[in-house]
């Protein structure tokens, strides 16, 4: 299970990104990690997250990030996958990510995570590969 302070802190790498966390974001957060650890729950276990919350600054220094990255609002995380175990349960369980909430950014577009957000994505699909 993660933390409010581990999405904001990504696991304490990024401590100095809570003094931009506004009300709004921290509310977004709470509902996201919410939602991460409900699908925990169903997965059966819990990773790391490679991504939480960006500040505008840092998400803008980022090679390839969206400048209306969901990370920027606390709507959005990347959650580790190097084996590619929870892209491939993800593909299957579909109907469970959509229960809990999530969408997952394209599969081929994240090779070692798994990008969930509680907004949809463009092509509006809860997991594509």
């Amino acid at each position: 299970m993660i933390t409010l302070d581990d999405y904001i802190s990504t696991h304490g790498k990024h401590r100095e990104r809570g003094r931009w966390v506004s009300p709004a974001v921290e509310e977004n957060a709470e509902a996201l990690v919410s939602r991460i650890n409900a699908m925990f729950l169903v997965w059966g276990f819990s990773r790391r997250l490679s991504g939480g919350f960006r500040d505008v600054d840092t998400n803008r220094k980022l090679r390839n990030a969206s400048p209306y990255s969901r990370h920027i609002t606390g709507q959005a995380a990347d959650i580790e996958d190097h084996d590619g175990s929870l892209k491939a349960w993800a593909l299957k369980h579909q109907d469970a990510i959509a229960n809990v909430g999530l969408w997952c950014e394209p599969l081929h577009m994240t090779p070692t995570w798994l990008h969930v957000q509680t907004t949809p994505v463009p092509s509006g699909l809860r997991v594509s590969p």
